[in-house]
C-alpha cells in the first residue's frame, strides 16, 4: 500500500520480482511430473546412476526415488512403496512446488504464516533424518543379507 497525504492507503503495485523464479519452478516441476506420468517405472534404464551404489553396491537413502516417482505417476502405489517409500513425500513436495507460485499470489498471508511456522524447517529436517534412518537400515539389510 502506498500512503497519501490524506492517509488513504491505495492499492500497491504487484510484486513481479519473483516471476522468473516462479516460472522456473513451474517448468521444472511440470517436467519432472510429466516424466513420471509418461514413463512407467519398468521403462527406466537399468543403469546405476547413483555414485554411492556404483562404488559400494549398497543402496543410498535416495536410491529408488526416480522409480517410485514413475510408479506413483502411474498409480502403482504398492510398487512405489517398494522402490522407496519417501517417493510419496517428494511427489507431494513436487505438487506443492507446482502450487507455490499461485498460492503465493492468491494467499500471501497463509504462506507467510506457514513459512513462519517452526514446522517449515522441522518438517524437512525430520524427513531427511527419517530418510537417513531408512537408508542405513536398507544398507544394513542388503549388506547383512
Amino acid at each position: 500500500m502506498r500512503p497519501s497525504r490524506n492517509g488513504y492507503q491505495g492499492p500497491s503495485a504487484p510484486d513481479h520480482s519473483a516471476a522468473p523464479l516462479d516460472l522456473a519452478f513451474i517448468l521444472l516441476t511440470v517436467l519432472v511430473l510429466g516424466v513420471s506420468l509418461a514413463l512407467p517405472a519398468e521403462a527406466l534404464p537399468a543403469v546405476v546412476l547413483c555414485p554411492f551404489r556404483a562404488t559400494t553396491g549398497l543402496p543410498c537413502p535416495g536410491c529408488g526415488l526416480t522409480h517410485a516417482f514413475c510408479a506413483i505417476g502411474h498409480g502403482d502405489f504398492v510398487q512405489a512403496w517398494a522402490y522407496n517409500p519417501f517417493g510419496f513425500a517428494f511427489y507431494a513436495g513436487a505438487l506443492g512446488l507446482l502450487a507455490w507460485p499461485v498460492l503465493r499470489r492468491r494467499c500471501p498471508s497463509l504462506l507467510s504464516r506457514a513459512v513462519a511456522s517452526p514446522w517449515f524447517v522441522r518438517g524437512p529436517v525430520a524427513l531427511v533424518a527419517a530418510m537417513w534412518v531408512f537408508g542405513l537400515w536398507r544398507m544394513w539389510s542388503v549388506w547383512a543379507g
